[in-house]
């Protein structure tokens, strides 16, 4: 049943609603309507025996009423933001921030302080960030305006969970890197916030989604053709938004390939809404061209590369009043496009794919790439403005052992490509990006009362000195790995290189076999240093193979080394 009154005008639309009357929201231009909205409940009532429940039921005074102090209808007039379906609305922006994102923030606070009294690791800690941390603001975000100071509020919180203390051992750009660069596949709160917002005009422009909100975005822009304004080279400063909208505007106008260099790209300039085509500075657009097929550069010009004159438009529809807009397009086509043209104009081919984005080596639609694809290319777009100055663990290590030839991304990638135990890849991570804590680092901050190794006692606990350099650690490894070569008939050795970063020579499979050894070695040698215990031969033969016994029930690609690792093991017990 539809009542005039009740109707939701937008634009020159009328938008018709069918509901349920269990927690709706209505909107209605007058008390008359009110009242008659009370009077078709009652109606409602009366069949089904069901009453809206005035006590739950609150009202708010919107546009160039929101001032007024008049409370009808018997229902609650609340000063403070009201909710509707999970989001807080006032006419004071700081209170509505404040119940939408302040207090999911605290609860976030609450939640994250709570997992960080678990032993987890900083694999452990990047997955609470990202499946139940961000999750809480995901859907606040989506629908809503984000302030700066709430983005680098909830970027700090998750940052400072992940490393556990207020101090970044590793640049966030890096971070959120995939394994292969450094990173921990983490991603931070506006790179998600920004993700959102562009599927959301993706979404806009997909003719297969129709919706209200498309006639509200529509309305609001005031623009004929938004779908033919977004896939433009457009400009914001034309739109006076609020700032949801401005915002999405924004993030899809960034991320749109706009350089123009090669023939694909020139094909797909329209000249409508494009700010390369202007009059007086501004963008234009004139639908009877439009429909007369002009659409984009190349069909201003024949076959031959030349201009079509204006009488031909106007034998396909254009009128008189037409000229100067054409004539405007005609003159801002840059020379070097008219030459490209000119040139070759035959090896063009009419295509409009004005939303293209180049992710990885991939070109794709932007209609086709999923949230997933959209922070991956934010992600390594801020790695690309990374210079060699940012890498100061690979700079180290490149000094340290005087060579430049690394091969970082194996060397990243080795934990999580040989292992499946997260205590192991947290301790590589930390040694490869040089943040373990050593008693020559707690003892500059005052919480160790020695520089000294605890195995030697005579010289400063570096990285290198407590996984190698040490005369106890270093004898255990020679030990291993001299069985090792025993066991395999092969003549097998390690240098300070092999053990921090990664063992690599020509057999693959006594390199993996190797880099397990060495990998659950030096977790083995750390415990040792905590636990205040002896670095023996005999005591990791007992530590490692308890770990291989859980490990052969796991299914895992390294499952033939894992058995033949425990074969070896068991062969050093029975000497």
């Amino acid at each position: 049943m539809y009542y005039h009154h009740i109707a939701n005008h937008i634009g020159d639309k009328i938008i018709k609603l069918t509901m349920y009357v269990d927690d709706i929201t209505l909107f209605v231009s007058d008390t008359a309507s009110g009242d008659r909205i009370y009077n078709i409940l009652h109606e409602f009532s009366l069949a089904s025996g069901l009453k809206a429940n005035v006590d739950k039921t609150e009202g708010m005074w919107i546009g160039e009423a929101k001032t007024c102090a008049y409370t009808p209808f018997g229902i609650k007039w609340p000063k403070t933001p009201i909710k509707i379906l999970g989001i807080y609305f006032s006419h004071n922006s700081k209170a509505a921030d404040n119940f939408n994102f302040i207090t999911k923030l605290d609860k976030l606070t609450k939640q994250l302080r709570w997992w960080k009294s678990r032993d987890l690791t900083i694999l452990g800690r990047v997955t609470i960030v990202k499946n139940i941390g961000l999750s809480k603001l995901n859907y606040v975000s989506n629908v809503l305006h984000v302030p700066h100071d709430i983005m680098k509020q909830v970027n700090s919180l998750i940052y400072q969970f992940v490393w556990g203390t207020k101090s970044e051992k590793v640049k966030r750009d890096i971070v959120n890197q995939d394994y292969e660069f450094g990173g921990l596949k983490m991603c931070s709160f506006d790179i998600c916030n920004k993700a959102t917002k562009i599927k959301w005009i993706a979404k806009y422009l997909d003719p297969s989604t129709s919706a209200v909100w498309k006639s509200t975005f529509e309305y609001l822009c005031a623009k004929q053709n938004l779908s033919l304004y977004l896939q433009s080279n457009f400009s914001t400063s034309e739109l006076c938004l609020p700032s949801y909208y401005k915002d999405s505007i924004e993030f899809w106008k960034n991320i749109k390939s706009e350089q123009v260099t090669v023939k694909e790209d020139l094909c797909n300039q329209l000249v409508w809404y494009n700010t390369r085509f202007t009059i007086h500075d501004k963008t234009v657009y004139n639908h009877r061209l439009l429909n007369c097929g002009l659409w984009n550069v190349l069909d201003l010009y024949n076959v031959h590369g030349n201009l079509l004159s204006f009488e031909i438009w106007k034998n396909r529809g254009a009128q008189n009043s037409d000229y100067l807009t054409w004539r405007a397009i005609v003159n801002s086509v840059p020379i070097e496009w008219k030459q490209m043209i000119n040139d070759d104009v035959q090896s063009f081919e009419h295509c409009i794919d004005t939303c293209k984005i180049v992710i990885g080596e991939n070109v794709k639609n932007i209609m086709q790439v999923t949230e997933k694809d959209l922070k991956k290319l934010f992600i390594n777009e801020r790695y690309k403005k990374l210079d060699a100055s940012d890498f100061k663990s690979q700079n180290k290590y490149n000094s340290l052992f005087n060579t430049d030839t690394m091969s970082w991304s194996k060397i990243y990638q080795l934990p999580f490509q040989v292992l499946c135990e997260n205590k192991i890849i947290d301790l590589q991570y930390r040694i490869v990006h040089r943040y373990v804590g050593t008693n020559r680092l707690l003892f500059k901050i005052g919480k160790s009362v020695s520089p000294n190794c605890e195995s030697c006692m005579m010289y400063p606990e570096s990285i290198e000195h407590l996984f190698f350099g040490c005369f106890v650690v270093k004898n255990f490894w020679f030990k291993l790995i001299e069985l090792y070569s025993l066991y395999v008939n092969s003549d097998i050795s390690v240098t300070c290189q092999d053990v921090l970063l990664m063992y690599e020579k020509e057999n693959d499979f006594d390199n993996n076999n190797i880099n397990i050894l060495i990998l659950y070695g030096k977790r083995f040698i750390y415990d040792c240093k905590l636990k205040r215990c002896e670095v023996s031969l005999n005591n990791f033969t007992k530590y490692f193979y308890s770990k291989l016994c859980l490990l052969q029930n796991v299914n895992c690609k390294n499952k033939v080394s894992f058995v033949f690792l425990k074969g070896f093991i068991e062969h050093m017990m029975v000497l």
